[in-house]
């Protein structure tokens, strides 16, 4: 089995992917450091995780990295706060942090998780094969993501492998702090826990976005087999990999929602321009607490798939299909049913 470096273990989405990488027999190591007083070995621990542990973090010293010869590494760490207070040291550590990992592990596979929003704002159909084409970006985020694999790319690495998941979610557990899986499942519990009272369960309650647009989520299960697989296979090699669902559009979504859920009044509006005009109080609620990811419910595009289709599909992985059963059986696991 392979000796693998893993970033970002104690996360959301790394932390799936430590779990299938042990399961699959794999060396691996975890680079973990000191948070809020607590030890790597200790963090590392409380996640349930058994691998060796590598002290250091991206953007910082990667003495402990660079002493050891690894087959493969799989970057998954990384900040997912949309507007940073401070956007040069979050630049340093999304893009300068992966160049420096990426001189200092020297490794055969190099697998850097970015987003499938490095496209920004443009819409239609996003090819697998597309980076920088002048796009605008709704976040720095998104930007930085972007700036992360061109930087990597131009080190003409051995063998770079990029990872893009769309929005990612599940159940994230108590030590992440993961935010789209909980502003997703948090917004279904809400709208739950609104259709049970009486005062609520007919309200009106409009979401700004497109309806014919997809809503682009992933379940986390797919993208941390997605990545395991396109770390494992030659045939990988070099690629670029849109890991998305057959997502919904955003009308399937809160229709089948509202009728999960008995709130007819839920649906989706397209302001006229931009902004939803005279929010009832129940509305305004609901829409801050998904905050930033309003964005991405006026945002057109349908990711394609074809390269991530042909290394994942004969290895048994499918996307998944966030439409009809499936949809209902996806909010069913955001209720915990």
């Amino acid at each position: 089995m392979a000796r693998i470096l893993l970033t970002g273990a104690t996360g959301f989405v790394g932390g799936e992917v430590a779990r299938r990488l042990v399961a699959r027999g794999h060396s691996l190591a975890c680079l973990v450091r000191t948070k809020d007083g607590q030890a790597p070995a200790a963090r590392l621990a409380a996640c349930g995780l058994a691998a060796d542990v590598v002290e250091g973090e991206v953007g910082g010293p990667l003495k402990a990295v660079a002493r050891e010869r690894w087959d493969i590494v799989i970057h998954c760490a990384g900040d997912t706060t949309f507007f940073p207070r401070d956007a040069e040291l979050y630049r340093r550590a999304h893009v300068d942090g992966a160049v420096d990992l990426a001189r200092k592990a020297s490794a055969s596979v190099f697998l850097h998780v970015s987003t499938a929003f490095v496209c920004g704002m443009r819409t239609g159909r996003i090819l697998e094969s597309e980076s920088d084409l002048d796009q605008s970006f709704h976040n720095p985020y998104e930007e930085t993501k972007l700036e992360a694999e061109l930087a990597l790319r131009s080190l003409e690495l051995p063998d770079l492998r990029v990872a893009r998941p769309s929005i990612v979610v599940g159940e994230a557990p108590d030590t992440t702090g993961a935010g789209p899986t909980s502003a997703v499942y948090g917004f279904v519990r809400l709208v739950s826990q609104l259709a049970w009272h009486s005062k609520y369960a007919g309200a009106q309650l409009r979401m700004p976005g497109l309806r014919g647009a997809r809503f682009n989520i992933v379940p986390v299960e797919y993208v941390a087999d997605g990545i395991v697989a396109l770390a494992e296979a030659p045939e990988a090699r070099g690629g670029n990999f849109h890991l998305v669902a057959d997502a919904p559009t955003q009308d399937e979504w809160f229709s089948a929602l509202a009728d999960r859920l008995g709130m007819p009044g839920l649906r989706v509006v397209t302001p006229r321009r931009g902004t939803m005009r005279q929010p009832t109080r129940l509305e305004s609620r609901v829409h801050g607490m998904l905050g930033r990811y309003l964005d991405y419910l006026a945002h057109d595009a349908t990711f394609d798939s074809t390269e991530a289709a042909r290394v994942l599909g004969p290895q048994g992985i499918r996307q998944p299909v966030l439409r009809g059963r499936g949809l209902v059986d996806f909010i069913d696991r955001a209720l915990g049913v």
